[in-house]
């Protein structure tokens, strides 16, 4: 199955190695969450793969606010606001899950999808070049 994401410089680095590999292991996550949805595997899997996102997303999130925290980013409250709205959409995902409720649909996944790529063109790559002109690499 071709990817739905496919990792490109132009569109998504924001030229800091550590954001962008972090970046490019969170599209091959979704990419896969996708595939599994679109192969109608079990929700079990689906779950462990939902889980692994989470979980990784959240490592991803507190390494762009360190970063955020060490360089003094002036957009620090609006683009945390992001993350945390991502963190509740993400949660609302866990808590339909558990609750029995079908996990995920075409809907959602397009929503996380979309979100995370207009994130990461949007808000990280201007919060990437704040960095560069602080000297970050």
């Amino acid at each position: 199955m071709m990817p739905v994401i496919v990792w490109s410089d132009e569109k998504f680095s924001v030229n800091i190695e550590m954001i962008d590999k972090q970046h490019k292991k969170m599209i091959d996550m979704i990419n896969e969450l996708l595939e599994a949805v679109q192969a109608k595997q079990e929700n079990n899997i689906l779950a462990q793969l939902l889980i692994k996102l989470v979980n990784y997303t959240h490592y991803h999130f507190s390494t762009e606010e360190r970063y955020f925290k060490i360089y003094n980013y002036p957009d620090t409250t609006v683009h945390k606001a992001q993350h945390d709205h991502l963190r509740e959409q993400v949660a609302a995902l866990d808590e339909r899950y558990y609750s029995g409720q079908k996990m995920i649909t075409g809907e959602v996944m397009g929503l996380l999808n979309d979100w995370l790529a207009d994130h990461i063109i949007g808000s990280d790559r201007k919060f990437g070049s704040f960095l560069k002109g602080k000297g970050a690499f």
